[in-house]
């Protein structure tokens, strides 16, 4: 698949307001809508991949979701065993329990229906949960255990037939999410369902521009990009936590990330604004700072005697994209060298610390959070 500089811009331009959102910046009310653009640029990536496997007869389901395995969980893994000494320092009993929930929740790809039964994501309590925000994480992973079974069935059918498929998958989707926010505003937001039309927009866009031979004109390709860009800017500052997401509110950003996705490129401006070299270096290390950054601002939220101010805020997100850089660079580059880790070694490590966080999040919610760590002896 032809690397697109401007594809890393726009991940960069979807992380970054999720980062200053969940740091309470001024300005950025909307920021948690970039989580519905990573989703919609994951649906087109990773569709254009099995289409092109597919076309040369080289996909392999295994290889697919090793590949998933590798993007995801040596980061993943690294931020759980960074944050289990902060744990045991710092969380009372029952937020022990809960975080000891999550370790199990993680591993088996349902982190997501733990944080809809739990919590309010928009609630002050949740920007104290350390690992609230593998919801997503667990989202997408089932998103990718449906798609590469589904794409080859749809395979059977003519390209008009797919398009048509795929369009009714995606409003049932959407219409699921306009019907369940009148239920249950929780459910809505973390449930797959509700969100399955935010990729699956994605792959159809993949799956048109695979399969289409026309292609606008510059001009028109330059417009509609631009107001992609537009559309994805508007929401980042005028969304807001009140309103019911992700419903119909989501299809500003997520119909501005198809325009991109579809008409950005080096011929027009808003590809070329995309590919520069600061967006591009954020874009290749966003899953890292996405990563990083919950549990950063949760644990100094906790230990802060007052509500942390912007400035330090601030701080902390220059902190996440530090730490974000290091990681990728010594634990999310060499995993997905698989000449370096070879498919046997990367399950086996794999494996071992699932193995080892389903234990010890049954030890903290079996123990009741270990109470007695806040336990001390009486002065003589």
């Amino acid at each position: 698949m032809q690397y697109r500089k401007e594809l890393d811009g726009l991940r960069a331009v979807a992380t970054l307001p999720i980062l200053l959102f969940n740091a309470d910046i001024a300005g950025f009310a909307g920021g948690f809508a970039g989580i519905d653009m990573l989703f919609v640029l994951s649906g087109y990536l990773v569709t254009l991949l099995i289409l092109e496997q597919q076309a040369q007869g080289s996909f392999s389901l295994a290889a697919f979701y090793e590949r998933r395995l590798r993007h995801l969980l040596p980061a993943l893994f690294l931020i759980m065993l960074v944050c289990l000494p902060m744990a045991w320092l710092w969380l009372l009993p029952h937020e022990l329990a809960a975080f000891g929930r999550s370790l199990i929740s993680i591993p088996l790809l349902s982190a997501n229906i733990q944080f809809w039964l739990e919590t309010d994501y928009f609630s002050e309590t949740a920007g104290m949960m350390p690992l609230l925000h593998t919801w997503s994480l667990a989202a997408g992973a089932q998103f990718y255990l449906l798609l590469p079974i589904l794409l080859p069935l749809l395979m059977r059918q003519p390209p008009a037939t797919r398009h048509l498929m795929l369009l009714a998958l995606t409003l049932a989707s959407l219409g699921w999410s306009e019907w369940l926010w009148r239920q249950d505003l929780s459910g809505n937001y973390y449930l797959a369902g509700s969100r399955l039309w935010e990729p699956l927009a994605g792959v159809l866009a993949a799956h048109w521009q695979y399969h289409t031979r026309q292609r606008p004109s510059r001009y028109l390709r330059q417009g509609l990009a631009l107001l992609g860009l537009a559309l994805i800017l508007a929401s980042i500052s005028l969304l807001d936590p009140t309103l019911p997401f992700p419903g119909r509110y989501a299809l500003p950003p997520v119909l501005g990330t198809v325009l991109v996705l579809l008409f950005a490129g080096p011929d027009n401006l808003t590809g070329r604004l995309l590919a520069l070299t600061p967006l591009t270096g954020l874009g290749l290390t966003a899953y890292s700072a996405y990563l990083w950054h919950q549990p950063v601002f949760a644990f100094v939220r906790i230990i802060s005697l007052d509500n942390p101010g912007e400035w330090l805020m601030l701080l902390l997100v220059f902190i996440v994209l530090q730490l974000s850089y290091f990681s990728w660079q010594l634990v999310e580059k060499p995993f997905r060298n698989n000449t370096l880790i070879n498919r046997s070694r990367f399950l086996t490590l794999t494996a071992a610390f699932a193995l080892l966080f389903l234990v010890l999040g049954l030890a903290c919610i079996l123990n009741d959070g270990f109470p007695e760590r806040f336990i001390h002896a009486a002065p003589d």
